[in-house]
C-alpha cells in the first residue's frame, strides 16, 4: 500500500512539473525583398482536459531604421508589447501566433529576434527560438515577376494554381497584410496546387511555401 502511494505522489509530481504542449513552427530564417511583410508562424496543441496558457517573452532584438516587428495572433499588437500570453483549449489548436517584421520599403537590411516560450508555472523550462527576417536586393521575386510561380492572373479573382520550383514535399501558408493566416495546407507532394480565396476580401496576402529541403518561396498575390 506503501509503494502504491508513493508510486501515486511521484506521478503526481512528473505531470504537474512538465510542459504538455506541442508545437510546429515555420522555418526560422526568411527573406525577400525590401517592401514585404516577413513573418514567422507557431501553432500549438494541448493534448489535455484542461485549457493551458503559454507565454511568449521576446528578450532581445535588434532592427534596422524604419523596421518593427509585433506579435501577431488574432489581431497584431503594438509593437513595443515583448510579452504576450495565449489561451489554448483542451484537446485542441489554440490560435496561431505570428510574430511579423515590417521592414524598410528601399533598403535592404536585417532584423532578429529571440523570444522565449513556455507554458505558465514552467518559466525556467521555456523553449527558445532565434529569428531571423532579411530583405535583400538580389534575391526573392518583384511584383512584376510575381506570377512566376503563379498561374495567371495575378492579379486574381481568386482561384489560381501554385508550382513548386522543387519536386519536393512542401507546405502552404496564405496570409493576409496584418499577418493573420487565412489558408494552411501541409504536406503537399503534387507540385501543381490549386487554391480557392473567392471567399477572401479584396487586398494583398502573401503565399509562403516551405519545402522539406529547407527552401522557402514568398510570392505576393493581389486579390480583385
Amino acid at each position: 500500500m506503501k509503494k502504491l502511494l508513493l508510486f501515486v505522489l511521484l506521478s503526481s509530481f512528473i505531470k504537474v512539473n512538465a510542459q504538455v504542449y506541442t508545437y510546429t513552427a515555420s522555418p526560422t530564417y526568411t527573406s525577400d525583398v525590401p517592401g514585404s511583410t516577413l513573418y514567422y508562424h507557431i501553432g500549438f496543441y494541448n493534448p489535455t482536459s484542461s485549457s493551458i496558457t503559454i507565454q511568449f517573452e521576446r528578450y532581445t532584438k535588434y532592427e534596422p531604421p524604419y523596421w518593427y516587428s509585433c506579435f501577431c495572433f488574432i489581431q497584431c499588437h503594438p509593437p513595443s508589447l515583448d510579452y504576450v500570453d495565449i489561451e489554448v483549449p483542451p484537446f485542441s489548436w489554440g490560435p496561431q501566433m505570428s510574430i511579423l517584421f515590417k521592414n524598410d520599403s528601399v533598403n535592404p537590411g536585417q532584423a532578429t529576434a529571440s523570444i522565449k516560450i513556455n507554458q505558465v508555472g514552467f518559466a525556467n523550462n521555456a523553449d527558445t527560438i532565434h529569428l531571423t527576417a532579411a530583405t535583400i536586393l538580389s534575391t526573392g521575386i518583384k511584383a512584376t515577376t510575381v506570377t512566376n510561380n503563379l498561374s495567371f492572373p495575378n492579379p486574381t479573382l481568386g482561384e489560381f494554381t501554385f508550382v513548386a520550383s522543387e519536386n519536393k514535399p512542401y507546405h502552404l501558408i496564405i496570409n493576409d497584410i496584418n499577418g493573420k493566416c487565412i489558408y494552411q495546407q501541409k504536406d503537399i507532394v503534387y507540385r501543381k496546387h490549386q487554391i480557392q480565396l473567392e471567399d477572401k476580401p479584396q487586398g494583398t496576402y502573401f503565399l509562403q511555401a516551405i519545402y522539406n529541403s529547407g527552401k522557402i518561396e514568398t510570392k505576393k498575390i493581389i486579390k480583385n
